[in-house]
């Protein structure tokens, strides 16, 4: 339509700035340079604006596009603007009659001017994306967090290190990924924004009951949970266990002792290995140390034969090495049990090393040793010793 000496001008895309204008071209002016359209009714000037961009852009993806080179004049005003993942990487336009999407998380038609700019999909994850220089400390560095280039369906972050001086961080689907299974050797991943932070090196915060003894074998309190000392390399996992091994217990944080730790890896069910919270290795264990819990006047084989008597466990509670067996003679009567059963006399007497009436042995159903030997000489020299003294008072 001519108004005067101009007509309707729909737009012009100015150079590669992406500058969208509209206005009144004259009569005898044609549309030209960059995108332009014409038109000659009222205000039909009015098309749609929408981002453009295609996959071979890296930053169509990862990017929101906010920069004015990448919006793009549709052909009318009730154009809707388009954008898409394809083949991990994203692709923005104008809409065209036949576009359709099967998925709302990786496709979108929207309607309103660049309704298509901005992250997407919106819930890309973020990761620290960097290597070797600077890589080693992403806080002491700066280096700034960044979504993902590329897009799959529960990506996630990942670090790798040969040192701590040379350190990878990206994301799964990187096209580069030193992680693109998860499983390669020394490979970490993560599945929330910036979780590839840990420097190679790194403090454990899990706390973890730190024990052994027959008092370890009860159920520990929470509040006993004590730090672990000693740093672990960003890909091990923070663990405490419990370790049963040659009837005594032993409760520590897993990476405290390499030697420890070997042992308990072959240990099979007999070490119980957990993460999920402070102290979680607290729980009540059984002891397997027993002894042999005998008379002689009441069991004859308890005299000489005791390795032919069953093994018991303690009645007092559950016993270790630490507190043993204990095998002695009273009033010419062989008894055996265990060390914490004893009465406090028969305990003080059987913990005087000097005193051979009574002896300790650490091992469960270790106390077999025969009476009729040093032990009931010690006991009968004793006796004598006693009667001289008598005899001696006496005179």
């Amino acid at each position: 339509m001519v108004v005067g000496e101009y007509r309707i001008l729909v737009g012009v895309q100015q150079d590669d700035g992406g500058v969208i204008t509209r206005g009144c071209l004259k009569a005898d002016q044609d549309c030209t340079g960059g995108n332009c359209i014409s038109c000659d009714t009222d205000k039909c000037n009015n098309h749609n604006i929408c981002k453009k961009c295609t996959t071979d852009d890296a930053d169509c993806s990862q990017t929101d596009v906010s920069d004015k080179k990448y919006n793009d004049i549709c052909t009318a005003a009730d154009t809707q603007c388009f954008v898409n993942v394809k083949d991990k990487k994203v692709e923005r336009r104008c809409a065209a009659a036949d576009d359709s999407c099967s998925s709302d998380t990786t496709c979108k038609k929207t309607t309103g001017s660049l309704s298509n700019a901005g992250l997407f999909p919106s819930k890309r994850i973020h990761c620290y994306q960097c290597a070797v220089n600077g890589c080693s400390d992403v806080t002491a560095n700066s280096v700034a967090s960044k979504p993902c280039r590329n897009y799959i369906d529960n990506d996630v972050c990942y670090m790798t290190a040969e040192s701590a001086t040379s350190v990878t961080r990206g994301c799964k689907s990187d096209d580069t990924s030193k992680c693109s299974s998860g499983s390669e050797q020394g490979c970490v991943t993560c599945s929330t924004d910036n979780c590839n932070n840990a420097l190679y090196e790194r403090q454990q915060k899990l706390k973890c009951i730190q024990c052994q003894g027959s008092d370890c074998f009860k159920e520990q309190p929470t509040s006993e949970a004590k730090d672990c000392e000693k740093k672990i390399l960003y890909s091990d996992k923070e663990a405490c266990y419990t370790l049963l091994a040659d009837d005594t217990i032993q409760r520590n944080c897993l990476h405290n002792d390499a030697a420890v730790k070997e042992k308990c890896e072959k240990a099979g069910e007999s070490c119980k290995v957990c993460s999920d919270s402070d102290g979680c290795n607290r729980s009540a264990e059984t002891s397997n140390f027993q002894c042999i819990v005998c008379r002689s006047d009441e069991t004859p084989e308890c005299w000489n034969d005791a390795a032919k008597v069953s093994g018991k466990n303690c009645r007092t509670g559950a016993s270790s090495p630490e507190e043993g067996c204990f095998h002695g003679i009273w009033n010419g009567v062989a008894i055996r049990g265990c060390f914490i059963d004893a009465d406090a006399k028969t305990q003080t007497t059987c913990a005087d090393k000097n005193n051979n009436q009574c002896q300790l042995c650490h091992s469960s159903k270790c106390n077999t040793e025969k009476s009729s030997g040093a032990q009931s000489l010690g006991v009968f020299i004793g006796l004598i010793m006693a009667m001289l003294s008598v005899i001696w008072y006496t005179n």
